[in-house]
């Protein structure tokens, strides 16, 4: 079986929007960091509901603590996610203006230059094993 990796000029252009747009990105982060944060503390992993060792943080990003289940190795955000907190990042009209027509094009842009590859990859992968 032959490997190879994908060409890096596709990717890099759908990548270009971290970077035009790294302050605006950045502050939403913050203000869904700081809503999140705000929530009532996680007592049981989401994927397999086993207790979660609140004294074991794996690593914290953003002013966020996460935390692995010691039972399914899940990583698990120290809060909740409750309704207020989806209500507040995904009902306001800046995250619905994010689904525009052009970024339609875009996804299914993505997709023909990242995610498919991927996808193909492992067909190929799992063929050559099978």
């Amino acid at each position: 079986m032959k490997r190879y990796g994908k060409e890096i000029k596709p990717i890099l252009k759908h990548k270009q929007d971290f970077f035009d747009n790294n302050e605006i990105l950045l502050t939403e982060t913050q203000r869904s960091a700081k809503i999140y944060t705000n929530q009532p503390y996680r007592i049981n992993c989401k994927i397999c509901q086993a207790q979660l060792d609140n004294y074991d943080v794996s690593f914290i990003k953003q002013d966020v603590e996460y935390r692995v289940c010691n039972n399914c190795g899940h990583l698990n955000g120290i809060y909740e996610d409750t309704n207020e907190y989806a209500e507040a990042i995904y009902q306001d009209e800046e995250y619905a203006n994010q689904y525009r027509e052009e970024s339609k094009k875009k996804y299914f842009q993505r997709m023909r230059d990242i995610y498919l590859p991927k996808v193909e990859f492992m067909f190929d992968t799992l063929e050559f094993r099978g």
